[in-house]
């Protein structure tokens, strides 16, 4: 009603009884569900768009931050000294990491919403979601080499949540899908044991909501898992030093030997010049993304 109340008089006919208003919003997260802040978050900023009305909101709720525009968002710090309250100082939150000093004063843990930063600001519709930016590329390949198997669809989109951890703040997750019309999960196979019973907390399906991705072998349970024999031995074949480091105690070196072969297997894929027919195990898993994507009861 208030809103409605500044729109006719941002329109009035009668120059005396114009003005140009700015609807001031406090704590508008009070009662609502995650999933909810969220939404209303978005209808106040589409609203200030449509009418050309500055709406000013308060918020101790990391939900209700303007994700596709940052720079909307300001974080102000209350100083005291002594006991006693002091000057109110404006935090700086500039560059690709803005939302770390908003979870840092709002009392979350920062990385966690950093993992999902991507999704935050995605689309609402059919989503696939998967554990890197290497699965996306594989998607992304598959979609415009091997569409004949591609059967996930034109329109669903696939977003990296950045590790197996983000999985496990099921609160966070459930906040995520349930901005959805419709997702689907994917993590590595080995993983299953630590993602699976958090993901079936949520009511989540195996095969209708996520599956795993990954061959039951070692070294196969992981989306590389699934790449014909001939990929795999080449690759390995040529980077014997990388494979010897994956068997590094030192973490670092392991870690960075695993994700170069990595991305060695994603390159030597785009270049094999292998048919569909020479991919069954992609095929597998698209078929099964699309079957729980869209299955009825779904």
């Amino acid at each position: 009603m208030t809103l409605l109340e500044a729109i006719r008089k941002k329109s009035h006919t009668d120059d005396q009884e114009r003005l140009t208003p700015v609807l001031l919003v406090e704590e508008p997260e009070s009662f609502l569900h995650p999933s909810a802040q969220s939404d209303f978050g978005q209808v106040l900023a589409g609203l200030a768009d449509e009418h050309d009305i500055q709406i000013i909101a308060t918020t101790h709720s990391p939900y209700l931050l303007n994700m596709k525009e940052p720079l909307a968002n300001t974080l102000l710090d209350r100083k005291t000294f002594r006991g006693a309250l002091k000057e109110t100082v404006r935090v700086s939150t500039d560059g690709e990491k803005w939302m770390l000093p908003f979870s840092k004063i709002l009392g979350v843990v920062p990385e966690e919403f950093q993992e999902w930063s991507q999704i935050f600001s995605a689309g609402t519709g059919q989503v696939v979601l998967v554990e890197g930016d290497i699965d996306v590329e594989y998607f992304a390949y598959f979609k415009d080499k091997h569409a004949d198997i591609y059967k996930i669809g034109e329109d669903v989109e696939i977003l990296p949540y950045n590790g197996k951890d983000a999985l496990k703040n099921t609160q966070i997750l459930k906040f995520m899908i349930g901005r959805m019309e419709r997702a689907f999960i994917t993590f590595d196979l080995d993983a299953k044991g630590e993602v699976q019973k958090k993901l079936e907390a949520l009511e989540l399906v195996e095969g209708r909501d996520f599956c795993a991705i990954g061959e039951d072998s070692p070294g196969g349970r992981c989306i590389e898992g699934l790449l014909p024999k001939s990929i795999k031995s080449k690759v390995y074949a040529d980077n014997a030093d990388l494979v010897q480091a994956m068997g590094s105690v030192v973490s670092k070196e392991k870690n960075d030997a695993r994700n170069d072969l990595k991305a060695k297997l994603l390159e030597a894929t785009k270049s094999s010049g292998l048919l569909s027919k020479d991919f069954p195990h992609f095929k597998k898993l698209f078929d099964q993304i699309h079957k729980g994507l869209f299955s009825v009861d779904a």
